[in-house]
């Protein structure tokens, strides 16, 4: 709609209609009837689309028309709870009610519910102590790197640890792994408690595949892991040799006093065996088992003790403690419960008496000498046959040397103007001796037993001479 612009001599100024100017003598614009029925139509038709009926009476109606059609088209907003309810799908909804309405049905993230969740910190991820905030491959790859969840530093004693990971277990499970940094070397059968959810035992493995006891130093840094029974150290000390020969060693020494049930045993290196093929060195021996303890480490491996017997003494190790064991001579021991690394280092012989203590002798590497001492229970050496007898006369060395001796040291005592023979043979005679003086002679030989018997004979004697003794022997060992 517009003024009729296009009608010739419409007499329009500025666009618009004029009225008759009579004294200046100007005409005044023409109304074409087309312009004024099209005025018309435009009015009826907003009037009639508002449900009016066209008054020529009433010039209001245009106005009403124009009023009912805002009302009618105007935009109704909902309500909070109508946003939050989100029901309606006509009224419009402001920003306010948009984010009424989220905040309504999106909540923080739980393990059970739907929701949004924060960027955690670095820091958060550290102490690892948040459990509303969501983890980046970034900050979780940074945590990773310093191990901040499984390295931790270690507390308590050489046998009883503790550790305090954070966040704390909140019960031992299968597979758990943390790096522990031990702050003292370990002591014997070590346990570690973590986040105090009971000791257990820290175990290894040694060459042959069996748990024994961990064995670490003061700083070492290793692994452990939890196998449902213990906690077992992965990185350990490399304590076992490839090759080696068992029972080889350094300075061994040994002995017993004849007043009591102990025996020593010291050594300066000393070479274990493990049914697995496997070797391990042992410093520094010094070790005390006696008749007189339990059945066990540092005892007699079962069993009781009998008088007059040989039992052979072993160095036993389960990779982190030392100990020993008396065994029945010629016997494997049986051995403790994770010990699985011995060598034998020679025998003992008990004496008669109720004590059952070991006669007293001194060992030198493989060499056995007897210390007959007053007030003991051995007085004097060893009488193993007396009386003037031929030679080639055989008497049995078995009883105060072992059945495997390599070696035995015997003595033999015989009158004046007299002569000795001893040998290991009855086919010839090893040595010789007459006295020419007015005393008794003697002399002492090692020999090399072929059988269990070896051969003397004394062509003169008085008072308990001439006598055979035996003084020690060699170990095979």
């Amino acid at each position: 709609m517009d003024f009729p612009k296009s009608v010739p001599s419409v007499g329009l100024v500025d666009g618009k209609f004029i009225d008759e100017d009579a004294v200046a003598g100007t005409p005044g614009s023409l109304i074409p009837s087309a312009w004024g029925n099209a005025v018309t139509q435009e009015i009826l038709k907003v009037i009639q689309e508002a449900g009016l009926e066209p008054d020529e009476d009433d010039n209001t109606q245009l106005n009403a028309a124009i009023d009912q059609k805002i009302t009618e088209g105007a935009v109704v907003f909902a309500t909070q709870p109508e946003a939050e309810a989100g029901e309606s799908s006509t009224k419009a909804m402001s920003p306010l009610r948009v984010f009424q309405a989220i905040a309504k049905v999106v909540a923080q993230a739980t393990e059970s519910a739907f929701g949004w969740l924060k960027i955690a910190a670095q820091t958060q991820v550290v102490a690892g102590t948040d459990d509303a905030t969501a983890v980046t491959p970034k900050k979780l790859a940074t945590a990773s790197q310093v191990q901040v969840h499984a390295a931790f530093t270690a507390g308590g004693t050489s046998t009883a640890l503790t550790l305090t990971p954070s966040p704390a277990i909140s019960a031992y499970a299968l597979n758990q792994r943390f790096a522990v940094k031990f702050p003292v070397s370990s002591g014997l059968n070590p346990t570690i408690n973590v986040s105090d959810k009971g000791a257990k035992n820290l175990k290894q493995y040694d060459a042959g595949g069996a748990k024994i006891s961990a064995a670490f130093a003061a700083d070492q840094i290793s692994d452990v892991i939890y196998d449902g029974v213990d906690w077992v150290l992965m990185d350990q000390l490399p304590s076992l040799s490839l090759v080696g020969v068992q029972g080889s060693f350094t300075n061994l020494k040994g002995g017993a006093t004849g007043l009591s049930a102990v025996s020593t045993i010291t050594a300066d290196e000393l070479v274990l065996e493990s049914p697995a093929g496997s070797y391990m060195t042992v410093r520094n021996v010094n070790l005390s088992p006696s008749f007189a303890n339990a059945n066990g480490l540092n005892g007699l491996d079962t069993g009781t003790v009998q008088p007059s017997s040989f039992y052979d003494r072993w160095v036993i190790s389960n990779g982190t403690t030392v100990g020993a064991l008396f065994c029945a001579y010629g016997n494997l021991p049986v051995m403790p419960a994770g010990y699985t690394f011995k060598a034998r280092v020679g025998p003992v012989r008990t004496d008669s008496t109720a004590n059952r203590f070991p006669l007293p002798f001194i060992q030198s590497g493989r060499r056995f000498s007897y210390v007959p001492k007053p007030a003991t229970n051995l007085t004097a050496p060893p009488q193993i046959a007396t009386g003037v007898v031929a030679f080639p006369s055989a008497v049995g060395w078995q009883g105060y040397a072992p059945p495997g001796a390599a070696l035995v040291v015997l003595k033999i005592i015989h009158a004046q103007q007299a002569a000795g023979w001893l040998s290991n043979s009855p086919d010839y005679v090893y040595q010789y001796t007459q006295s020419v003086s007015g005393n008794s002679s003697e002399f002492t030989l090692q020999l090399a037993p072929i059988t269990a018997s070896v051969y003397w004979g004394a062509n003169s004697g008085t008072a308990g001479i001439p006598a055979l003794y035996l003084m020690g022997w060699e170990e095979n060992l």
